[in-house]
Order: C-alpha cells, then structure tokens, then sequence
C-alpha cells in the first residue's frame, strides 16, 4: 500500500475476538492500528497521542458512557473522524449518533471490502 494512504487507527472495541478481527482486517489493508481499547474512557486518553487519523468507535461499549457520547468528547478536543461499528443500530441510536457527526457507519459484521469503503473516504 502507498504510504501516503496508509492511515493510523484507534479501534474502540469491547469485544476482544471482534476487536483482533478489525485488527486483522486493517492490517491487510495496510494501515497502522495504533490501539485497541474497550471503553470511551480510555478512547479519551488515548486521542491525546498524536498521530491518530481515524477512530473506528462501537456504539455499545463498557463503562459509563457509549461510544456515542464517547465520540461527542473526543470531537470537543480532536478533529480526528470517527465511523461508528455497530451490531445494534436502532432507529434512536442512529437520529443520536447524527449528533455526534460520524465520519460513518459499518453494521457489524461486516467484511473487509465495506472496511477499506469506509477508511478510503477519508
């Protein structure tokens, strides 16, 4: 892959099987994963690193707060996009989550081509 497409990426994932399987998958695709955490808490902390370009965030996630308002707290500090991974996207969820301005959204599972489709936009 050219290295000027290569991206850097934050998996924000609760599941650990789920989470190596989008590890996996960037990996082919070439990209650097820069982390795997499974709460929004630790999401926070870790957008502070620098180099991050992208956040593939779970909506459902453990600890207090879901990856949607996870999202909206790392938008009030970092510009770096966020496509959302849910295997859960109701009706609710997704008029919320439009608050929180995804970058986009993956419905779990999903494969390696819908992966890149979405990383590619950027």
């Amino acid at each position: 892959m050219d290295s000027m497409n290569q991206k850097s990426i934050l998996i924000v994932e609760d599941e650990v099987i789920t989470a190596m399987e989008i590890e996996n998958c960037l990996k082919q695709l070439g990209h650097n994963v820069r982390g795997i955490v499974n709460s929004g808490e630790k999401a926070i902390k870790k957008i502070s690193e620098n180099g991050i370009n992208l956040i593939l965030m779970d909506i459902k996630l453990k600890g207090k707060m879901d990856g949607i308002e996870a999202t909206e707290k790392i938008h009030a500090i970092s510009a770096v996009p966020v496509v959302f991974l849910t295997a859960f996207a109701s009706k609710e969820q997704v008029i919320q989550s439009r608050f929180s301005f995804p970058f986009g959204f993956l419905t779990k599972p999903f494969n390696i081509g819908a992966l890149k489709s979405a990383i590619d936009k950027l």
